[in-house]
């Protein structure tokens, strides 16, 4: 499997979740994203993160991508927000 980029171990995995957030409770998410991504830093396998926020307007929807090194990794098979 190699990644979408073409780039990195052909081994990589990414993994994409998207959230739909209520109207008001952007804070609470983003708090939480944070303390999440700040743990995933340290687990095993771990490539990094990235987040794509909502636009100003239309569908409160954030798409996140998480990167681990090969879905060996436990970490990738067991990945659950």
């Amino acid at each position: 499997m190699a990644t979408a980029d073409g780039g990195g171990s052909p081994e990589a995995v990414t993994v994409v979740i998207r959230r739909r957030v209520r109207p008001g409770r952007e804070r609470d998410y983003e708090a939480w994203l944070q303390r999440l991504q700040a743990d995933a830093r340290h687990l095993p396998g771990y490539l990094g993160v990235t987040t794509q926020r909502p636009a100003a307007t239309g569908a409160r929807e954030y798409v996140s991508a998480v990167r681990f090194d090969s879905r060996r990794s436990p970490r990738a098979r067991a990945w659950r927000w």
